[in-house]
């Protein structure tokens, strides 16, 4: 007896199709425009009100990110990948209460908001597809306008700074080089080495693995620093490098600058990489080295390690143009007994001095606030409790 088995096909057409959206009482609650955060004058009497999308668009989550040295890039606008937005902002009365609207770009992209030092303007970005603009916005008049047609670079470092004088800024802006060409074959291969000796650390992500990753970084990085007229009409270059970090003193005569320079490092992120720490004279452009910090991979073990040699090196706010910096006295191992775990050295300008001791913490330093009475407010920390 034979058997037939009969089998039936059925054919579905395929096709693409959007995304469905969801019922209407909970797209609404989803996209609720979050509540807008202000930025206040030092007055007190006006506050900026920035507002903000609820989520990320699609097309802001699809964008080409890199992950190397230990942060997150956007290399084809030289911003952070991770950065969120603000799509519109007004300026609020405080008195009054009365909600004032400024001619802004629209459908825009704005961050890092920063009243001029006499509040009349507000200095912001805006990031556009092809990169990071600099705009001021005239409280007054309420108008806005872009200030230079060169594209900012805010991957390490805040985009600009204002000069006392509310007329000029100090600009990141991005190095005039085409991206260099990445081997497809490696060169040779990736070797590192413990040297006998025991180099307990931290396994942190997004490092740099390979000399493609060093090309690029070294590209991504790079800045130029400019002093640039608030009306775009005059820009004087003052430094260029991979800088992460850089300050104008109290008083504008000098530029202090934290340079990474190489070897890169595959085990740490960038901001341990070795680097140079140095002042600018922005009247006669002469240098001073303040420090020449090695690279750091290896520390004790703990949370309240760190590592040796000076840190944290900065401006008081209440001097002219003095620096402070810290450094471990218990060679950076909270287990070692030290008469002081830190110590806070000071060195006035024009840096040819030797430094003086200010104070000795007993807990790990963590940061000084300056005031203008001869007075200062020290935070110390212990992780280990």
């Amino acid at each position: 007896m034979k058997k037939i088995f009969f089998f039936l096909i059925i054919c579905f057409p395929l096709f693409s199709q959007e995304y469905k959206k969801p019922p209407e009482v909970i797209s609404s609650m989803i996209e609720a425009e979050p509540q807008p955060t202000l930025n206040f004058n030092n007055n007190g009497d006006l506050a900026l009100m920035l507002r903000r999308d609820g989520y990320k668009s699609i097309e802001d989550l699809a964008i080409e990110e890199l992950r190397i040295g230990g942060t997150r890039i956007d290399p084809v606008r030289y911003t952070s990948s991770r950065m969120t937005y603000y799509n519109s902002f007004s300026l609020l009365d405080i008195n009054t209460g009365e909600n004032i609207q400024l001619n802004h770009p629209k459908n825009g992209k704005f961050s890092f908001f920063s009243w001029s030092p006499d509040e009349s303007k507000v200095a912001y970005t805006n990031t556009t597809e092809d990169g990071v603009e600099l705009w001021i916005t005239d409280i007054k008049t309420k108008q806005s306008r872009k200030v230079s047609d060169k594209y900012l670079n805010d991957i390490l470092v805040s985009p600009f700074q204002w000069y006392n004088s509310g007329s000029d800024l100090l600009v990141s802006l991005r190095c005039n080089s085409d991206i260099p060409s990445i081997r497809t074959v490696p060169s040779g291969p990736i070797i590192q080495q413990t040297n006998n000796q025991i180099a307990p650390s931290r396994t942190y992500q997004d490092l740099i693995k390979n000399s493609n990753d060093e090309i690029l970084f070294e590209h991504l990085s790079c800045i130029e620093l400019h002093k640039i007229s608030i009306d775009g009409k005059k820009s004087k270059f003052i430094e260029k490098g991979m800088i992460k970090d850089y300050d104008l003193s109290p008083n504008q005569d000098y530029l202090l600058i934290k340079k990474i320079k190489k070897p890169f490092s595959y085990l740490v992120p960038y901001y341990r990489f070795p680097y140079i720490v140095k002042t600018i004279d922005l009247n006669n452009k002469q240098e001073k080295t303040i420090a020449d910090i090695p690279i750091d991979e290896v520390r004790p073990i703990g949370f309240d390690a760190t590592r040796v040699g000076i840190r944290s090196v900065s401006w008081r706010n209440d001097k002219e143009s003095e620096l402070y910096w810290v450094e471990a006295n218990d060679n950076g191992d909270p287990k070692v007994k030290s008469d002081g775990r830190d110590i806070v050295y000071t060195l006035k300008s024009p840096f040819n001095d030797k430094k003086e001791e200010l104070l000795r913490t007993k807990l790990r330093y963590s940061n000084i606030r300056w005031s203008s009475g001869n007075y200062a407010i020290l935070t110390e920390r212990l992780w280990k409790n």
